[in-house]
């Protein structure tokens, strides 16, 4: 809908279709693992099958082209909206578990700094007068990366985007992380392989991309950061952009590096002989670190870290669809994200929040749900989260068509992550099914009582007048 949320009391009903093909395994078990898209054959779902493939991160293969979902969700009194679907591989049979951990009293995150020196970024009409914030994002190598195990899941070099600043952007920075699913033991990671490998490698990378939303390079979308320094991160290590762990008979041979990759870039950003010479990242006056679903994961994951390394930076962060809401699953045979999240760290060797991990020891995993770790991170954080996120519901266990049990789900759920943003100060809620708006021209045109994602973060970072926090109606 168009002003992000759903009137009435939210009784869902369902009208659907549902192919799917013979021999794609899994018998109706989900998981939060490697994520597949699932295109659909409706017009009206034209929108959702680009956006699984291009800006949700996710290839299509041959084999998943014969799986066609088409879910619509139709809200008393209110329009109608499609639920993109994916289909998740890979489930385990642990019960749910889903006891919360304290946490320790924090600062309000709702407190952004002003910029050191007063504002850097131009307003998009100033920069465009400047013929300012356009140009697509060149690939570059990470330096020695397979010397500094900075490595894809199959040993690949990372690599990443990047579009220099001009004018007054040139101290500004917006480093995003890919996002792209994950995949949490050998059976999930087998079945990324087969049906996600460019998410396992940096091999065929196009040697320039486009960006769209916050990324926008275009006079006709600009942003706030339209003349800013953008950085895209490929992402290839499967892994939440959290793992250190090499190649052995336990992954599978597989490479978890997440964690090395993002350093890497941020070492490689910083040093003047690797990426500009000067100003480079070190002389930064603002930092938006941003990633969309398993990069907004990455998010929290790395945020407090970065803004250690930049002591002289205004650094923010924005969780895009990475906020895994701490809930049990609909069924015993369908693991909770708290379990997956658990068994994924064991695997990847994971890295999170270290201030989470020290209050969490044998339980690090829960770091990884964004209601957990959110109150040990003291760097402003910004999170944009559906309240019926598409592939959290898939991977919760609902299927198609929903039964009762699974529309009293679906409506929990919603409530779950309302409340789960009840403490963080800057949110963007809209009752929609949508996943990552950051990165699409839905951070310009979904709003949520006529103010829109882009509005929002904006009034946030630069301290306008209007709201900071929106959440949809029920």
């Amino acid at each position: 809908m168009g002003d992000g949320s759903h009137p009435g009391d939210l009784a869902l009903k369902l009208t659907d279709t549902l192919h799917v093909a013979k021999g794609l395994g899994g018998e109706g078990k989900i998981s939060y693992g490697s994520l597949l898209p699932v295109a659909s054959a409706l017009n009206l779902s034209r929108w959702l099958y680009r956006k699984a493939q291009a800006r949700m991160n996710m290839v299509i293969s041959s084999r998943m082209r014969s799986v066609m979902l088409v879910g619509l969700l139709t809200l008393t009194a209110s329009a109608a909206c499609i639920l993109p679907v994916r289909k998740i591989i890979g489930a385990s049979t642990l019960s749910a578990n889903a006891t919360a951990e304290p946490a320790p009293a924090k600062s309000p995150q709702g407190a952004v700094p002003n910029p050191p020196g007063g504002p850097a970024v131009q307003t998009p009409a100033q920069a465009l007068a400047n013929g300012e914030g356009t140009g697509s994002m060149a690939l570059r190598d990470v330096s020695n990366a397979v010397s500094r195990g900075a490595v894809c899941n199959d040993g690949s070099p990372a690599k990443y985007y990047f579009r220099p600043g001009t004018g007054s952007g040139n101290r500004v920075w917006v480093i995003h992380l890919q996002g792209g699913g994950f995949c949490y033991d050998k059976a999930s990671c087998n079945q990324r392989k087969s049906e996600e490998p460019s998410f396992l490698t940096s091999n065929g990378l196009p040697a320039n991309r486009q960006g769209d939303g916050v990324e926008a390079p275009s006079p006709s979308r600009p942003s706030d950061f339209s003349s800013a320094n953008h950085v895209f991160v490929h992402y290839c290590s499967s892994d939440l952009w959290s793992g250190d762990r090499g190649a052995s008979e336990a992954t599978g041979g597989r490479q978890f590096r997440g964690a090395r990759i993002f350093q890497a870039v941020i070492d490689d950003l910083m040093d003047p002989a690797a990426v500009t010479p000067s100003p480079n990242l070190s002389q930064a006056r603002q930092v938006l670190l941003s990633g969309s679903s398993a990069g907004g994961a990455g998010v929290l994951v790395h945020l407090d870290w970065l803004a250690g390394q930049l002591p002289g930076a205004a650094i923010w962060g924005v969780d895009d669809a990475g906020w895994f809401v701490d809930v049990n699953s609909i069924g015993p045979s369908v693991p909770s994200p708290r379990q997956m999240t658990q068994q994924a760290y064991v695997l990847w060797g994971g890295r999170v929040d270290a201030s989470c991990a020290a209050a969490n020891p044998g339980s690090e995993g829960v770091c990884y749900l964004g209601p957990v770790v959110y109150p040990y991170i003291q760097t402003p954080l910004f999170v944009q989260i559906a309240q019926y996120d598409g592939p959290q519901l898939v991977g919760l266990g609902i299927t198609l068509p929903l039964d009762d049990k699974e529309r009293s789900f679906a409506l929990d759920f919603g409530k779950a992550v309302r409340d789960s943003l009840t403490p963080v100060a800057a949110a963007f809620s809209p009752a929609t099914r949508t996943h990552g708006l950051l990165q699409d021209e839905q951070f310009w045109t979904l709003a949520i009582d006529g103010v829109s994602f882009q509005e929002a973060l904006g009034n946030w970072i630069f301290h306008r007048p209007g709201p900071i926090k929106l959440i949809g109606a029920r």
